[in-house]
C-alpha cells in the first residue's frame, strides 16, 4: 500500500510525515532511522531480522524490498544534495 505521505516523500524520502497502518511508511521510517548498511546485506543479519520481525511481523521478508527501495531513494537524494553543494 502506498499512501499520500509516501507519494509526497518520493521527492524527499526523509520527510517526517507518515500514515498509520501504511507498510510503505513503516519501511520508510526504518530506512530513515535504521542501520542502512546492515539492512542492505544479503542475507540480512539476525539483529536486523529481529527489527524487521518486530515491525512487520512474520511476513517481514515481504517488506524487505520496500525498505531497501526507500534506502536507495534516500541515498539518491543524499548524493544529489552533495552534488548540488559541490
Amino acid at each position: 500500500m502506498i499512501c499520500s505521505s509516501c507519494t509526497d516523500a518520493r521527492s524527499d524520502p526523509t520527510r517526517d510525515y507518515y500514515s498509520a497502518h501504511c507498510v510503505s511508511c513503516q519501511a520508510r521510517a526504518l530506512a530513515v532511522t535504521g542501520n542502512r548498511e546492515a539492512l542492505m546485506t544479503d542475507p540480512i543479519g539476525h539483529e536486523q531480522g529481529a527489527v524487521m520481525l518486530r515491525l512487520f511481523g512474520e511476513s517481514w521478508r515481504d517488506s524487505l524490498g520496500t525498505v531497501r527501495w526507500w534506502i536507495s531513494r534516500i541515498r539518491q537524494r543524499e548524493a544529489s544534495e552533495r552534488g548540488a553543494v559541490a
